[in-house]
């Protein structure tokens, strides 16, 4: 009984002394509820190709060791190794994997973290700038945000990015401020990984830091931080150099469609210049805004919030205003330099954070006009618009992320189970891309075909090999990769389709639940013999 109020009061101690602390945690936690029914399962849409590379990344240091200089894909055959980014996240996942086993659930969690941290910097960031109820608010919303509510526990990697970003920025400007040396050593050790991992989403960011030194009139500082931002340039540029040297070693496998060595990327980043001029790539990023990144309401509220920070200008400290405004300009360089990496949705994800901002000041503004009208009551004004935006971003979320492709997923655990371990396969496919979960009433599905990079299949069957659409399979082509070490072909297609012509193999069948799918696999060691496969896995047709 004596323990147990002595408890009582260490809690109560707590309450009354952390009150403010414990009610931000709190509402951390509580906000981070409706990711939590989605962090376990296999890897869902959207971009499950992109997860699928993080995800075989991580595995393949599992298995086989964590060597962060040589990464394996499994879309590579028995080669392996292509360098897609620093793989610093893929390494912590691995770590879990080895403490406690190979579950995805573990990986979702490190990227959650990672979220959660970049919002917490995010958070006093905000509040050094302007205020603690301005960075309550900006939080929040950052929070909540549809691309935020399904990439932050995704097998992922941009949080990392943003989480190493937010923490240079804030580091560096609590340096300006006191300058100490933590923070810059801090800075710059984050500004390091940020560049590292994804430097398109830390570059910019230098913009408004050197704007908030010059309205502050701080101009001995700028010299100090371009020299410490010469660190992180310099990593990336050591990491760039061993990237070329080892991606530019793969095999000259031009045989293959579409196949090219991850080296002299520019136009993979950048994109033509006359993309620029093209309204149909300007109607799909407005899209884009309206829906994934701010939805229908938070996009209302962010004109709101833009047209405020010039009419109360004088509201807010100038600095911070300044700093809010060279945020912007520095994301619309970066969108433009980087527009062809946009046509993805997650790389609009630098975006949530200023955004986010602009949000909160639409939110205060109208909590200041009802002030007069409300008192101490007009909160609720703030918490009606906030729970307006929440109940959007998490609809919208719901019905248009988290899907599962049935099919990838199915054929790929029949795979696994029907080939011997570490055997080298073709994976050839004619599905469309994207969500084929026939519970879904609306299917996203392109009918651009899998490329040689897909790693999906490949995956989820735990094999290495190469990814080939199957109407560019030959029979020439079979024959290159049998001698780059294939040993089965394996494809997805309708359970009625006729393989007889399939380049002369004898194919067995296997019948995914999803009809009229099935998986063929042939054994390319034997013409016209069956595949000899294991007999435990699920019931087979021979063609």
């Amino acid at each position: 009984m004596g323990r147990l109020v002595r408890i009582l009061s260490i809690a109560q101690h707590l309450v009354e002394n952390h009150r403010k602390s414990l009610l931000i945690i709190a509402g951390i936690l509580l906000l981070i509820c409706p990711r939590l029914w989605h962090m376990i399962g296999p890897i869902d849409d959207p971009h499950a190709w992109r997860q699928c590379d993080t995800a075989n990344y991580a595995l393949a240091f599992h298995k086989n060791g964590i060597n962060l200089l040589y990464p394996s894909v499994c879309w590579m055959g028995d080669h392996k190794t292509v360098i897609l980014e620093f793989p610093f996240p893929e390494m912590l996942m691995a770590l879990a994997y080895n403490l406690f086993g190979y579950h995805l659930f573990l990986a979702r969690v490190i990227t959650l973290l990672f979220f959660s941290g970049s919002a917490v910097y995010f958070y006093l960031l905000v509040n050094n700038l302007f205020g603690r109820r301005m960075a309550l608010i900006s939080a929040a919303v950052y929070m909540v945000l549809p691309l935020s509510l399904f990439y932050s526990r995704a097998v992922h990697i941009d949080f990392f990015a943003v989480f190493f970003a937010h923490a240079m920025v804030y580091h560096f400007l609590r340096w300006t401020e006191q300058s100490s040396m933590w923070h810059a050593i801090t800075g710059m050790l984050a500004g390091c990984l940020a560049f590292l991992i994804k430097v398109p989403y830390a570059f910019y960011l230098v913009l408004p830091l050197l704007t908030t030194m010059a309205v502050r009139r701080d101009l001995k500082t700028i010299p100090k931080l371009l020299l410490w931002m010469l660190f992180p340039v310099i990593t990336f540029s050591l990491w760039h150099m061993h990237v070329t040297s080892v991606n530019k070693a793969a095999p000259d496998w031009y045989f293959i469609p579409g196949y090219f060595k991850f080296v002299d990327m520019g136009n993979w980043y950048y994109g033509p210049l006359e993309m620029r001029w093209d309204i149909n790539v300007w109607k799909i990023f407005i899209g884009r805004f309206i829906y994934d990144i701010a939805t229908v309401t938070g996009t209302f509220l962010f004109f709101i919030g833009v047209l405020s920070s010039f009419v109360t200008f004088k509201s807010y400290r100038r600095d911070a205003v300044f700093f809010l405004w060279a945020w912007s300009v520095g994301l619309i360089c970066y969108l433009l330099i980087f527009l062809n990496l946009n046509r993805h949705d997650y790389y609009q994800i630098p975006f949530l954070p200023a955004v986010s901002l602009f949000i909160a000041i639409a939110i205060e503004s109208a909590y200041r006009l009802f002030q007069r009208l409300l008192g101490k009551f007009s909160y609720l004004t703030a918490v009606c618009i906030y729970s307006a935006l929440c109940a959007n971003c998490i609809l919208y979320a719901q019905s248009h992320y988290f899907r599962l492709d049935t099919i990838t997923i199915e054929a790929g655990r029949i795979i696994d189970d029907a080939l011997p371990a570490n055997v080298t396969i073709i994976a050839a496919s004619d599905m469309p891309t994207g969500c084929r979960d026939p519970s879904v009433a609306i299917i996203a599905a392109s009918d651009m075909p899998t490329g040689c990079r897909d790693p999906r299949l490949l995956y989820h069957a735990k094999r290495n090999g190469w990814s080939i659409y199957k109407k560019h399979l030959t029979q020439e082509m079979i024959n290159s990769l049998k001698n780059c070490g294939a040993r089965y072909l394996v494809t997805v297609m309708p359970i009625n389709t006729d393989t007889h012509d399939l380049y002369g193999y004898r194919f067995e069948a296997y019948p995914l639940t999803v009809q009229p799918w099935a998986v063929f696999i042939a054994n390319l060691q034997d013409i016209g013999k069956p595949a000899n496969l294991n007999p435990a896995t699920t019931k087979k047709q021979e063609f």
